[in-house]
């Protein structure tokens, strides 16, 4: 009797194992499947390089990581990328789901968001987009010292989102008065003079034919291997645009009554002729290795504005252009020791508005002017 019980329990361990392995596999598939996807964090070593880190380290924020894996909230794993990506049905437009809802509880002001320098701003932006929706006001990035593996931090109060606008359509910044278009041409030259300390930058020549009136719209682009510190006139209503076309037009008909008259030379008048519209924009470029050397002329360029008078920006960069680009532009242009920033973030999902007729041909207009400019500033330069 006791043999066949033997032998019957012989038989049932392989049953009896493969049981308990499979118990045990399942087990843990729903451990794995209650810790989330396999996010690691980021370490020190992997935060972008930035020009600005000595703001305060936030406290009582919820605390964000965008890694090429994952996005991760609090240290905990929330959801996983596709190829750095954000998967299409985690999204609508620049609103993550999952990541609204962990943020709503416990709802918090400020964010503190690491960052991956390969990450793409079209996932940046959709997380600021996302936080800002979920009742976050102050963005703190975390960020690596120059030639260090120290951490340090560069805070935006108040940051607030944009669709795509027009070089002239105003932006709403909170947190700073807007500064005027006349504060930039009385500076131009200084911030001309900063930009040609540049290995590579391409400056915007000084010109004496500008705009009157209206506020300042900086923005701060990040393109590719490019980054760019543009300035443009803004807030100028129809009626004020109208009238300063019907006062250029009325001087043009004086200086040519003034030939007419022999009041003045023919050139004279050419020159008049030639000048074009009144400039409302300025544009200086860099390559982005610029952004990240130590000292920057990017800070020294945007330093004759805003180096101790505080300046809101509006970031743009497109869809695929690297957080670190991004990141590392914000650290240059609001370097340590300057005033603190106060940003708009441009969402890359939306489309720039369609320009008028007129519109398009002032622009082609202000376009070849720059151009003119441009080629006599490096003529100019390069006659030194």
């Amino acid at each position: 009797m006791s043999k066949m019980v033997t032998e019957s329990l012989r038989a049932l361990l392989p049953i009896t194992l493969l049981v308990t392995f499979a118990c045990s596999s399942e087990e843990k598939a729903e451990e794995a499947e209650a810790a989330g996807p396999d996010i690691p964090a980021l370490g020190v070593g992997e935060l972008p390089v930035a020009l600005r880190t000595g703001d305060s380290q936030p406290s009582d924020s919820r605390a964000v990581e965008i890694t090429p894996a994952g996005i991760r909230v609090d240290d905990k794993p929330l959801m996983a990328l596709e190829g750095g990506k954000l998967p299409a049905a985690e999204r609508k437009e620049g609103t993550i789901a999952k990541l609204k809802d962990a943020l709503a509880s416990p709802s918090k002001s400020v964010l503190a968001l690491s960052v991956h320098p390969s990450i793409h701003y079209d996932v940046l932006a959709a997380v600021l987009d996302t936080a800002r929706g979920a009742g976050m006001r102050t963005v703190a990035f975390k960020v690596r010292k120059p030639n260090t593996t120290e951490p340090g931090w560069l805070v935006a109060k108040d940051y607030g989102m944009t669709p795509k606008t027009h070089s002239g359509t105003e932006v709403p910044i909170a947190g700073v008065d807007a500064r005027k278009w006349d504060e930039f041409t009385a500076a131009w030259q200084a911030v001309y003079d900063a930009c040609r300390g540049a290995q590579t930058g391409s400056c915007a020549y000084v010109q004496t034919h500008v705009a009157k009136g209206g506020n300042l719209k900086i923005v701060l682009q990040a393109s590719g291997q490019g980054a760019s510190l543009n300035f443009f006139q803004s807030g100028m209503d129809s009626a004020e645009v109208s009238e300063d076309e019907a006062k250029r037009k009325a001087e043009i008909a004086q200086k040519k009554e003034d030939f007419i008259q022999g009041r003045i030379t023919k050139s004279d008048l050419e020159k008049e002729l030639l000048e074009g519209p009144p400039a409302t924009e300025a544009l200086f470029q860099f390559r982005a290795r610029e952004a990240q050397s130590s000292p920057s002329p990017v800070t020294d360029t945007l330093k004759p504005l805003c180096g101790s008078k505080a300046c809101g920006a509006v970031v743009s960069g497109d869809p695929n252009t690297l957080s670190v680009r991004v990141i590392g532009l914000l650290g240059a242009a609001f370097a340590d020791g300057t005033a603190p920033p106060s940003l708009v973030f441009e969402q890359p999902w939306t489309e720039k508005p369609k320009l008028s007729t007129d519109q398009i041909m002032e622009q082609q207009a202000a376009d070849e002017l720059e151009g003119k400019m441009q080629r006599a500033a490096e003529a100019a330069a390069n006659a030194e």
